[in-house]
């Protein structure tokens, strides 16, 4: 009852409060690995890594949690920058539940040292070492490979993926994405509505598919449709907010797009946001405001190619 106690107090962001709890409870049951796992989290939420990491240490020389341990001590490096000493704790996790979501952590390091190959290759290895591991192993390195924009080595994979197993919405969502950049619309568009069909309350295929048919110009009315309930089920979703902007533009209402654009870009500043809102302020004759979205965007983004797109069409 009183772990409970504590963890509530953590969760409402009351950290101060959680850790007097929990000196109290040292000072009845000792130092046991459950009271020092808890506290470690709770240091680490509260930015003392250097507790948080000192409880860790204590904890797996105890041998207990120690898979979890050793997850939470590369994430401590991560949040100080040593990604290498990061790479070092997360291979340190040999099985249980921290196994996969560290080869992904340990992908991601490499990459943000600026050798992202190497990070494939790792996720590869391992695939090699756990067979067992293969889907997720494979969905790892296709989102890796997207994010590096590589997509037709990423949409292979989605191919290999979809052909072997029975497929996910995520899944099929992610190859459809990669489809829509090919210019391969109407696989894209099969695949989203496939998704729909497997999850018809998952926000993200919903989202999708309706932004995608919202590209084709012909499919408005089913668009609005399937972003409006996306967004019920996800109201404050940047990605949901900017096509439920996109489509009101599309239906000729600007004034109702520029509210739900400016919410989205307040929640997330991104490119093709940014693009979106300014092109609606723009064409609604706020000149001015537009070039502000714009120039604040350029200087975050200054490769984006639909930022560049889009301004290139108003400023000739």
């Amino acid at each position: 009852m009183q772990l409970e106690y504590v963890r509530l107090l953590a969760a409402s962001r009351r950290e101060v409060a959680a850790l007097q709890v929990l000196s109290q409870l040292f000072e009845l049951y000792g130092r046991t690995p459950e009271l020092l796992n808890m506290r470690a989290l709770i240091s680490m939420s509260a930015g003392d890594l250097d507790q948080a990491e000192q409880d860790l240490n204590e904890v797996t020389a105890t041998g207990r949690n120690v898979q979890e341990s050793f997850y939470r001590l590369g994430e401590i490096e991560l949040q100080r920058g040593d990604l290498k000493k990061a790479i070092g704790h997360f291979e340190r996790i040999s099985t249980g539940d921290y196994l996969v979501p560290a080869q992904s952590q340990i992908a991601r390091a490499w990459a943000d040292l600026g050798e992202p190959q190497r990070g494939l290759e790792h996720l590869e290895q391992f695939q090699q070492r756990y067979p067992r591991y293969r889907v997720q192993m494979l969905q790892l390195r296709a989102s890796m490979l997207q994010g590096l924009d590589r997509n037709t080595e990423a949409l292979a994979i989605y191919d290999e993926l979809l052909t072997t197993k029975l497929p996910t919405p995520g899944q099929l969502v992610s190859r459809g994405i990669l489809l829509e950049k090919q210019g391969r619309r109407s696989e894209a568009i099969a695949d989203m509505r496939k998704a729909v069909a497997l999850a018809g309350d998952d926000a993200e295929a919903l989202n999708s598919l309706g932004y995608t048919l919202l590209l084709t110009g012909r499919h408005n009315d089913e668009a609005y449709r399937l972003i409006r309930l996306a967004i019920e089920l996800q109201p404050y979703n940047p990605a949901i907010l900017d096509s439920m902007g996109w489509v009101m533009f599309k239906r000729g209402q600007p004034e109702v797009a520029v509210s739900w654009l400016n919410q989205a870009w307040a929640r997330l500043e991104d490119p093709e946001i940014a693009a979106h809102l300014g092109e609606v302020l723009w064409v609604s004759g706020e000149r001015d405001g537009a070039m502000r979205v714009w120039q604040e965007a350029q200087i975050q983004f200054p490769d984006s190619e639909p930022l560049i797109e889009t301004i290139g069409r108003f400023r000739r």
